[in-house]
């Protein structure tokens, strides 16, 4: 018994001795870890819940109920168009799933974002070598920009994920990889992405139709059987929002078409449209690579340097400089050269997607914002790739080139990793307010909690709490409602209660402030911080 024990070890011990370790992959496993660990951690605690996501999670849980099943999803900023309901179903796999928690419904946020981390590699490596793509591909996984929209469910957080499938998939096309399988994920994709941001809508099909004519040009045999299985999957998907359409008679089309033209309208002189479309580009870019927002108008130089605003004037030099570089190594001769390299399908449809999006940009231009940017997210990587392979051929030591890429990388992380423990550690928050960019689901759930406790003091049955209106009212609303089955009653500050306790919630920054306001009436007046917030419990004596 013992021998063949022994002959079992002996063989075991061989069989992983005899495994190769693939570098490259491990390298990539631990990236994608890292990654996983930054859009997971304390995910739950974390988890932004402002009024949006209130509505969302409103919707998902009529769905939930069996009372509603939502045709059309949340409406395009700015206008009265219904965007397709695919955001809703997603949040409600999601929690059928992971529970039907705020966190439950909103995982699928962080994992897809996780699966992006791979999907940006393995796109990547078509143009750049392998040690190219696994630095940007960390940079990526460790962008402060990309974990920050993963971190709370709202329609346009999936799109990296989305945007990555259709781009590998296409250039799958033009590689002459034409699997009807390859269609039938695309037809998904973009049936999928078209209904979370209104600019795929256009992008997504208007890339496809170029990239199907290109392809046509090559001689790359497409059949026509798989265009109709790739235009079948996308209505397939698309059904909710096209039965909704014709429920309604059309007018949600209409809305669509009244809020383009009244955008494109609205839109400032072309000069103008352009520059802002320029600077979103440029302030996006610089935003995913150091994880810092800019916050001023770079347009206005004389004004941004009077500002000696060091940190800004450094993102928009660095900014300037790597869309200069980057695009003049991708469209001159310096390129050129390297035939195999310019004829690259990854840098002929990356580019392709980067010129169709700045122009349709450019007629919304006055609309723009900069989380918009998450439609294009891969331009400063792309940038960044294009231009470590021309230093890798002036630079001849290899070990030179590892040790500036190196640096470079290390950088870029520490900066991205700075704001991001300055921005999640609520109770010493050090970030910009934009940083989180609202509250967060342990704060409304803590406040809650220390309403129904100041509450049970006085009032056994606990009605409802009266809470003096604040931005997040409805937030509040909800968390009190479905985690402690406590009302919460708003009221402005100038018709307070005159005989009954009530609460006022404000940030610790106003708090002297609120008290002063409040110590006019003969009352007493607790407090109590919670995370950025205090809750000021305020009975009449």
């Amino acid at each position: 018994m013992n021998n063949l024990k022994n002959i079992f070890d002996d063989k075991f011990v061989e069989f992983f001795l005899s495994l190769k370790i693939n570098r490259p992959l491990a390298i990539l496993l631990i990236i994608i870890t890292i990654g996983s660990f930054l859009r997971l951690y304390n995910f739950d605690n974390l988890l932004r819940f402002n009024n949006d996501q209130v509505r969302d999670a409103q919707i998902v849980d009529t769905m939930r109920l069996g009372e509603e099943f939502p045709l059309f999803g949340p409406k395009a900023g700015g206008t009265k168009f219904n965007l397709g309901g695919a955001f809703y179903y997603l949040e409600y796999l999601s929690g059928a799933i992971f529970g039907f928690s705020p966190a439950g419904m909103a995982f699928f946020i962080p994992l897809l974002s996780i699966f992006s981390i791979y999907l940006f590699y393995v796109l990547f490596k078509k143009a750049f070598s392998e040690h190219i793509a696994l630095g940007l591909t960390f940079l990526y996984a460790v962008s402060f920009y990309a974990i920050k929209y993963s971190h709370f469910a709202w329609n346009p957080n999936a799109i990296p994920f989305f945007v990555l499938v259709f781009l590998l998939l296409l250039t799958r096309l033009l590689d002459n990889q034409t699997q009807y399988w390859n269609f039938i994920f695309l037809g998904i994709a973009i049936g999928i992405a078209s209904q979370l941001h209104t600019p795929l809508l256009i992008l997504m099909p208007l890339m496809t139709s170029i990239v199907i004519g290109y392809a046509y040009i090559k001689k790359i045999k497409i059949s026509f059987s798989k265009i109709l299985l790739l235009v079948f999957f996308f209505i397939l998907i698309n059904l909710p929002f096209i039965y909704g359409n014709f429920l309604d008679g059309g007018k949600n089309i209409q809305e669509f078409l009244a809020g383009t033209a009244n955008k494109t309208s609205n839109s400032l002189s072309v000069f103008k449209n352009i520059t802002a479309t320029i600077e979103f580009f440029l302030q996006g870019s610089i935003y995913y690579l150091t994880g810092i927002e800019p916050q001023k108008n770079w347009f206005n130089i004389i004004k941004l340097f009077q500002s000696k605003n060091i940190t800004e004037i450094l993102l928009f030099i660095t900014s300037v400089f790597l869309f200069l570089s980057g695009l003049y190594l991708l469209f001159t001769k310096k390129i050129d050269r390297d035939k195999k390299f310019f004829n690259n399908s990854f840098i002929l449809i990356l580019s392709t997607f980067a010129c169709l999006s700045f122009f349709l940009f450019v007629l919304i231009g006055n609309e723009l914002n900069i989380r918009f940017f998450i439609i294009v997210s891969f331009i400063p990587y792309l940038l960044l790739g294009i231009i470590a392979t021309h230093l890798n051929k002036i630079i001849k030591f290899k070990n030179i080139q590892i040790i500036i890429f190196t640096v470079f990388v290390l950088f870029l992380t520490a900066l991205n990793m700075n704001i991001y423990f300055k921005t999640y550690n609520l109770s010493n928050y050090r970030a910009p307010e934009s940083s989180y960019g609202g509250i967060s689901w342990e704060e409304l759930d803590t406040l809650c909690l220390n309403i129904k406790n100041e509450l049970s003091q006085h009032q056994k049955n606990n009605p409802e709490a009266l809470v003096e209106s604040f931005s997040f009212k409805k937030s509040l609303e909800y968390a009190c409602l479905k985690n402690h089955n406590l009302n919460i009653k708003s009221f402005s500050q100038k018709n307070n209660p005159l005989n009954a306790p009530f609460f006022v919630i404000t940030e610790n920054k106003n708090v002297a402030r609120n008290i002063k306001y409040y110590h006019k009436s003969s009352n007493q007046i607790n407090s109590i911080q919670i995370k950025r917030f205090t809750l000021l419990t305020i009975r009449f004596n």
